[in-house]
């Protein structure tokens, strides 16, 4: 009656100032769990939006919530989509309604309660919920996901692992004979259940077009393939991209102490695999460990060097893949007049010949006003 009154929406922090007054035990016990969430530093759902829910689309990310304000955001969200299927069905409006990583949702039981509920209402409220998930495995750990897929009139399935067909085919009451349309299958093919008929399909996207450019998410594809793809790869797969486009040059020496100099030079190549290892392997080093002067202490062990050895052994290890970035931090703070002008002169060697970006954190003026340019620090500042 008063927001109708009032014209403002209550909100979570609205609610406990409600039952603040209210004299019950009980009810202080609600005011102060809910004061986390208010007026806490968990209070980002407890106060009125600053975003425009009235838009044709409206995306929703909950990649950056922590593992406390995921749940209450579940229940947010939810809620909001809840709502805005209610007012467009009351407006002879149809709603669609998109989620991705779909299992999230039931990792917390009450997000899974709450969702089970709305999912049965999106469909009576002329919605079309499609949920969309990558871990079918432990998604069909739910019960109440399970059931969900099951009563879906319209399921598209692609490659799945062993594991995910087994489980699906079981519960979708499908053959051997028919999961193998889903096994080992190349993009864009497949299987669709489409009520109680199973149709297999080949839908391969043209790649020599723009919207496929800007749909694949297959790292190096792309309009985000060959600029910024790190959002897009896996643990492994982005340990393989910074270890041939970035090469990092510490201030600690960092080396393995149980291999000798050369081993630790050519770890990136062991990193990279035989086939860049083969190609680039000889060529680099050669040409790196000449440049540096460390061919003498090759079979020596770390701890056999001194400072300014393994300072050049770092060095030599940062550069050997001929990255796109170098970090170095210090690069010459061990090492004598001599050996830090070859470092310095490789540095900007390899700019001016191949375009590497250096980025350098030094307290030597001499060599940071080398640099295009330079960003003075007073106190961290």
């Amino acid at each position: 009656k008063e927001a109708a009154e009032t014209g403002i929406v209550p909100t979570l922090a609205t609610l406990r100032v409600k039952v603040l007054v209210q004299p019950e035990c009980k009810a202080q016990e609600i005011a102060l769990s809910l004061e986390l969430f208010t007026t806490g530093s968990l209070d980002i759902f407890g106060h009125a939006s600053n975003v425009n829910l009235d838009k044709r689309v409206v995306v929703f990310n909950i990649h950056d919530l922590g593992e406390q304000l995921k749940p209450t955001g579940l229940l947010v969200i939810t809620d909001t989509m809840l709502n805005r299927v209610t007012l467009n069905w009351q407006r002879g409006k149809r709603t669609h309604v998109f989620i991705d990583e779909f299992h999230v949702v039931f990792e917390n039981e009450q997000s899974g309660n709450f969702f089970t509920s709305a999912w049965r209402q999106f469909r009576k409220r002329n919605a079309y919920p499609t949920a969309i998930t990558q871990n079918v495995e432990y998604l069909l750990d739910s019960v109440q996901a399970s059931t969900m897929v099951s009563n879906s009139e319209f399921v598209v399935m692609l490659n799945q692992a062993a594991n995910d067909r087994e489980k699906l085919a079981k519960l979708l009451n499908i053959s051997n004979e028919q999961m193998s349309y889903v096994t080992n299958a190349d993009a864009g093919c497949g299987l669709i259940r489409y009520g109680r008929a199973l149709v297999p399909f080949i839908n391969r996207f043209p790649k020599d077009t723009e919207l496929y450019k800007l749909m694949t998410t297959k790292p190096g594809e792309g309009v985000f393939g060959g600029n910024s793809p790190t959002d897009r790869l896996h643990t492994s797969e982005l340990a393989q991209w910074r270890n041939q486009r970035i090469g990092f040059v510490l201030q600690e020496s960092a080396l393995i102490n149980s291999l000798t100099v050369e081993d630790n030079i050519k770890l990136p190549f062991l990193y990279a695999g035989s086939e860049k290892k083969n190609l680039r392997e000889n060529e680099n080093f050669e040409a790196v460990i000449s440049a540096i002067g460390i061919k003498p202490i090759l079979k020596k062990k770390p701890l056999e060097c001194s400072g300014g050895e393994r300072a050049r052994t770092v060095f030599a290890r940062g550069i050997i893949m001929k990255p796109q970035i170098i970090l170095a931090d210090e690069p010459t703070a061990s090492l004598d007049m001599e050996n830090r002008e070859k470092i310095v002169a490789l540095l900007f060697e390899l700019n001016r010949e191949f375009g590497t970006t250096i980025i350098t954190v030094t307290h030597d003026l001499e060599i940071a006003n080398r640099h295009d340019r330079v960003i003075h620090l007073e106190r961290s500042k």
